[in-house]
C-alpha cells in the first residue's frame, strides 16, 4: 500500500492486514475494528476524554427519556453514507414513543 506524501489511506485503515484478518470480506464473523479516531502519543486528541464520556452517557440518557425508542424503518432500509474518509448513517429514522 502506498500513498502520496500528505495523503493517507484512511478509508481502508480498518482493512489493513495487521488490523483485520478478514479484510475484504463482508461475511461475519469479523474481527472488531481498532478505533483510530483519537490518535496516539503526542498526537492524542485533547477532546478524547470528554467525547468518551459523552459516548458512555448519551445512550443511557436517551433511553431513559424515551424508553420506547424504536427504529422507524426496516433495518435493511437504513441508508449508509460511504466515502474515502468517512462511513456512517445517512439518516436514522426513529420513533421516540
Amino acid at each position: 500500500m502506498s500513498a502520496r506524501p500528505g495523503r493517507g489511506p484512511f478509508g481502508g485503515a480498518r482493512d489493513l492486514p495487521v488490523r483485520c484478518a478478514a479484510r475484504g470480506r463482508t461475511a461475519r464473523p469479523r474481527a472488531p475494528p481498532v478505533h483510530l479516531g483519537c490518535g496516539h502519543g503526542v498526537h492524542h486528541c485533547p477532546g478524547a476524554p470528554p467525547s468518551r464520556a459523552e459516548a458512555a452517557i448519551a445512550p443511557r440518557v436517551l433511553f431513559e427519556q424515551h424508553p420506547r425508542l424504536a427504529l422507524d424503518v426496516d433495518p435493511a432500509a437504513v441508508a449508509w453514507r460511504t466515502g474515502a474518509l468517512l462511513r456512517g448513517l445517512a439518516s436514522l429514522p426513529v420513533l421516540l414513543g
